[in-house]
């Protein structure tokens, strides 16, 4: 049994292949490769999400933001890592690039000590808001881990998905 022989292929099914189809196969191929460098490189600090947890305390009967993540101009956000604290009689929301991802989020998505993985792009900014139905005043706290790619490089990698 041996491998897949390409030259055999190109020969065979020449008429259903063409230079085209070849260069847009590289072009993805290239696309993917670079998307893997820059995933794979060491982060640069100024290329982190600086501040992945954030906190705030939520008074009775009002809400607040919690976290606030803006992306910098020619940058798109690539979140990682992702989790919040939640208490009864209150809820969050997570707003990214203004559209609300879940309408009310009315638990834990996982624990900011232990967050789970997730890869979202952000384009321009994610936040979260709490909204306190309590009696008592509730300190929130949110972990959205990541790192900025350059927005050509995110342009080509959506595209391709």
């Amino acid at each position: 049994m041996g491998g897949f022989d390409i030259q055999k292929f190109l020969l065979e099914d020449d008429a259903k292949l063409t230079i085209q189809d070849l260069n847009k196969a590289m072009k993805n191929l290239m696309d993917r490769m670079e998307l893997l460098e820059v995933i794979m490189a060491p982060k640069q600090e100024d290329r982190m999400f600086l501040k992945p947890y954030q906190q705030a305390t939520v008074n009775p009967t009002t809400d607040a933001q919690v976290y606030r993540q803006d992306v910098p101009e020619g940058f798109v956000g690539v979140i990682t890592r992702m989790g919040n604290d939640w208490f009864p009689n209150t809820y969050l929301v997570r707003v990214v690039d203004n559209k609300a991802v879940e309408p009310r989020i009315r638990r834990s998505i996982a624990p900011v000590t232990d967050p789970i993985a997730v890869k979202t792009f952000v384009w321009n900014e994610v936040t979260w808001r709490a909204v306190n139905n309590d009696a008592v005043p509730r300190t929130f706290g949110v972990l959205t881990d990541g790192y900025f790619i350059p927005r050509k490089i995110a342009e080509r990698v959506v595209a391709l998905e």
